[in-house]
């Protein structure tokens, strides 16, 4: 009987580190403009949104190289990539502020998790499920279009 409680409280604490550790990806439970780290605060989970056009890759940025902008915490990997955003933030922004693009393209606010995404046509989209990027890969054009259609009704929802 002692095993059985084990392995269950195991399987428990398990699942509770994977939710701590793991950015959201399931429907949007809140109404914050951006898609934020709801322990932290912080933009993007943390993500430095920059990265994803210099390197090519989801890297965590630093608390060291935070800037506040738009009312919101965002973290980069260095003080250049900083700058960058600051010139010019509307050019590394995540589309729909990085809600997932394939649930906003079907009417649906869900977190964009910063390890699922896509540069097309030199923007950033955000995904909730690797599903859901392989979907809308598949019509790229198609998704980003409905998806601005669909993002002029569910934006007016998210509170500043």
């Amino acid at each position: 009987m002692q095993s059985i409680i084990k392995f269950v409280l195991g399987i428990f604490v398990a699942m509770l580190m994977t939710l701590a550790f793991t950015p959201r990806s399931s429907v949007a439970t809140t109404s914050d403009i951006y898609v934020i780290n709801p322990s932290t605060g912080i933009a993007m989970h943390g993500y430095d949104i920059v990265s994803y056009f210099t390197e090519q890759q989801a890297i965590v940025g630093q608390d060291s190289h935070e800037v506040e902008w738009d009312g919101h915490y965002w973290h980069f990997t260095n003080s250049a990539n900083a700058d960058r955003f600051l010139d010019a933030p509307e050019a590394f922004l995540p589309q729909f502020n990085g809600y997932g693009a394939f649930a906003v393209a079907t009417g649906r606010l869900a977190d964009g998790n910063p390890l699922i995404w896509a540069l097309y046509e030199n923007q950033l989209f955000f995904f909730h499920s690797v599903s859901a990027r392989n979907k809308w890969a598949l019509k790229p054009t198609n998704y980003v279009e409905s998806g601005r259609l669909e993002w002029k009704k569910l934006s007016p929802q998210l509170v500043r």
